[in-house]
């Protein structure tokens, strides 16, 4: 290599299929041929994703590069990221595929949701760890590039129903950081992976087998996948957004996963409120339940229930909801729901 870092780049990942020979058996098998003795410290930079450009143009093939060994591939969420990966894909002695989302060359960095600052200065950002970029205790949404935003958003209006999602940016697809998303799925006891790719023999396969490797089958409750359908993407725009995940679509998934498993979760279209609550203190020799009767929302009733048991000297142990008072576009019911 003559001491030379080569980055090339190709427009659009769609047609990396024209020099594919060179990359995956040369720059990715070299160091492996020669038994370590020739580096290949390459980076191959790409853009991929669905900006309803059709089936040749819109397409993102990361899980293509990812299923090929000897290669690290990994995709940015932000500029923040893009800048800090791209550093440390430079000084990588590793080949290194480079993946940013085309919608994101068209996208202000204040634009996009916690946007963090870009330092003027150099910085690196580690190649093989995965990000918790938002924490909850309901569920684990997994995701990469565009998604990670789509799902930050969908995060954030399910927060006003109840609904904590933990967000986990992939980062790196290859190598894949299994222990952090493991982690989460151990506390959530589920997991969605949301994936602009294509569904079949895919990234979103590939993580729910390794964290169920990981873990054990019995720790993830619930799991589900949300890809692109093994359909090339269509032209017209209205139908590409039909196959590819959204916000909505990542929304819609997590609150089925939620109903699937006995929480009764309404979409927020009025206000709602907790007429009842029973907590039953840690200290109770015969768990009698406390009862506290009002109006408010259940993050704020709970706060404030909880906070009354303490001043008793009693700790929370267990929380339920007793009745669920809801103003439902301007029709008014009742309903019992209970909450862990």
């Amino acid at each position: 290599m003559k001491g030379y870092r080569p980055v090339v780049e190709i427009m659009f990942a769609d047609f990396v299929g024209v020099c594919l020979e060179q990359i995956f058996n040369a720059i990715a098998k070299i160091p492996y041929m020669s038994g370590g003795r020739v580096r290949m410290p390459v980076v191959v930079k790409t853009a991929a994703g669905c900006i309803g450009a059709a089936a040749q143009h819109s397409q993102c093939l990361w899980a293509t590069f990812a299923h090929l060994p000897g290669m690290r591939v990994v995709c940015p969420s932000s500029p923040y990221m893009a800048k800090g990966l791209m550093t440390a894909s430079l000084r990588s002695d590793d080949p290194v595929i480079f993946i940013e989302h085309k919608a994101f060359m068209r996208r202000a960095a204040s634009a996009f949701p916690n946007p963090e600052p870009v330092p003027v200065e150099t910085y690196v950002l580690p190649l093989d760890e995965a990000r918790i970029v938002r924490s909850g205790a309901d569920v684990t949404v997994v995701a990469v590039s565009l998604q990670v935003n789509d799902s930050l958003c969908a995060a954030t209006s399910l927060a006003g129903d109840g609904i904590d999602v933990e967000v986990i940016d992939i980062v790196s697809l290859k190598p894949f950081d299994r222990e952090t998303v493991a982690r989460s799925v151990a506390k959530t006891g589920r997991l969605l992976v949301v994936d602009e790719d294509y569904q079949s023999y895919g990234l979103s396969a590939e993580v729910l087998a390794q964290v169920a490797e990981t873990v054990g089958p019995q720790a993830v409750r619930q799991y589900r996948r949300l890809a692109v359908p093994d359909i090339p993407v269509p032209a017209a725009l209205t139908l590409e957004q039909a196959v590819i995940p959204s916000a909505q679509s990542i929304e819609r998934a997590v609150r089925s996963m939620m109903e699937a498993s006995g929480r009764n979760v309404v979409p927020r279209q009025g206000c709602f409120s907790f007429s009842a609550l029973e907590l039953v203190a840690a200290d109770s020799p015969d768990s009698r339940p406390h009862e506290f009767h009002g109006t408010a929302a259940w993050p704020d009733a709970v706060a404030k229930a909880t906070a009354i048991l303490g001043s008793r000297g009693s700790a929370v142990k267990h929380v339920r909801q007793l009745g669920l008072r809801m103003a439902f576009c301007g029709v008014a019911t009742d309903q019992s729901c209970s909450s862990d």
